[in-house]
């Protein structure tokens, strides 16, 4: 049994320069019988806006982590204005066991930010960052990717209730990836972004590719745009370029949008994350190896949009998501 207040930092997040430490979550277990340590890291410049940088939240996903560790390393507290606060593997036991959820407690921590949490680690971590991290920033970035199961078009995603929209929006511009999801019923009211949407501060998070793990591509998607993000918050003493971007904006507006296995069975795909589709388009195929004598099914889309996701593992079970398509709102 652990609560959030239960949490502890080893490090003072508002002492000068750079420190490296970690948070205690006082959960034992019999891998862990005096609880166990995720990291955090922090650095102050001169007085200005404090940043949080999330990785991990899923532990197969390992762009955010990347980046978030690369940027601890690499920036300097004497050419910063304001705070950084690193938290590269914010689920650790789902981190080091190189799983979606948590091993403890089966824990899927972007579905842990809620009012009734439960006493377990995961909920204890999301209640931690949720009162006592997220308040203390200006802004958040949160990095995800699709993970063993799926991978995911390049995206930034955002809030947009009112009063927080121009800041996220703003924040998604200056990450300057071309394509923005704008975060609707759909979308889950438990996750890092509904948790900044109740605290109050402006945030964004992405999806950069997948597959389980890591590539050149996808990690400089995630440092180009977290430097853009710094520099947009006036947080960098040299200035960078500014991205020209031609923003498109899209929405998921209802069930129809994820596309489902008919059937359990071997997945060929017809499309790749970022393509464009049209009514009745096949997405793919589904092959039956249990009984050769069945001709494959095509599974097509109802919708037109572009893909913003598709399975990755081969082998799909009956009813399980296997393209998502984004209706453009242009």
């Amino acid at each position: 049994m652990v609560k959030s207040t239960d949490i502890t930092c080893d490090i003072d997040l508002t002492c000068p320069g750079k420190q490296a430490g970690s948070y205690h979550v006082p959960h034992s277990s019999n891998e862990h019988p005096f609880g166990f340590r995720g990291p955090i890291g922090v650095m102050n410049g001169t007085p200005g806006p404090t940043l949080t940088l999330i990785g991990g939240v899923h532990g197969d996903e390992y762009q955010g982590p990347t980046v978030v560790s690369r940027l601890f390393h690499e920036l300097d507290p004497a050419t910063l204005a304001g705070r950084i606060i690193f938290l590269p593997a914010l689920n650790v036991p789902a981190f080091q066991a190189g799983t979606r959820c948590s091993p403890l407690d089966n824990g899927n921590m972007n579905r842990a930010f809620k009012s009734d949490r439960q006493d377990i680690p995961t909920d204890a971590i999301a209640g931690w960052l949720e009162d006592s991290i997220l308040p203390q920033s200006d802004a958040v970035l949160d990095f995800h990717a699709g993970g063993k199961a799926s991978v995911f078009a390049a995206v930034t995603m955002i809030n947009c209730g009112p009063g927080e929209a121009a800041a996220n929006m703003a924040l998604a511009k200056a990450f300057g990836l071309p394509l923005v999801w704008k975060m609707g019923a759909m979308n889950s009211s438990t996750s890092v972004n509904a948790a900044a949407s109740r605290v109050g501060v402006a945030m964004m998070a992405c999806e950069l590719g997948g597959a389980g793990g890591s590539d050149v591509a996808t990690n400089r998607l995630a440092y180009d745009g977290a430097m853009g993000v710094l520099a947009h918050l006036g947080m960098l003493a040299e200035p960078r370029p500014s991205k020209t971007t031609h923003l498109i904006t899209a929405t998921l507006p209802d069930k129809s949008h994820v596309i489902l296995a008919p059937k359990a069975g071997l997945f060929e795909p017809r499309i790749e994350p970022g393509d464009r589709i049209g009514v009745n388009d096949v997405v793919g195929v589904l092959h039956d190896l249990a009984d050769l004598g069945q001709a494959p099914i095509d599974i097509t889309s109802p919708v037109a949009g572009i893909a913003v996701m598709r399975v990755w593992r081969g082998m799909v079970a009956f009813g399980e998501r296997v393209v998502m398509v984004l209706r453009p709102e242009d």
